[in-house]
């Protein structure tokens, strides 16, 4: 659960960067709703650190 979790931070994060807001309209929303879900299941503190670290300056 961790790895998804990681990935779909870097995916999010990808997504953010890209300067074409049509390709962000189609995929994020479905990816925030599954980074939501995995972040309320996860339970361990250093993957939400790693989270954290690779949001700063991001804001999902």
């Amino acid at each position: 659960m961790q790895d998804s979790l990681l990935n779909i931070t870097r995916e999010l994060i990808a997504l953010r960067k890209k300067p074409s807001t049509q390709v962000r309209f189609k995929q994020y929303p479905a990816l925030m709703q599954q980074f939501s879900d995995l972040v309320d299941q996860c339970d361990d503190v250093a993957t939400l650190r790693q989270i954290i670290e690779l949001d700063s300056g991001y804001h999902l």
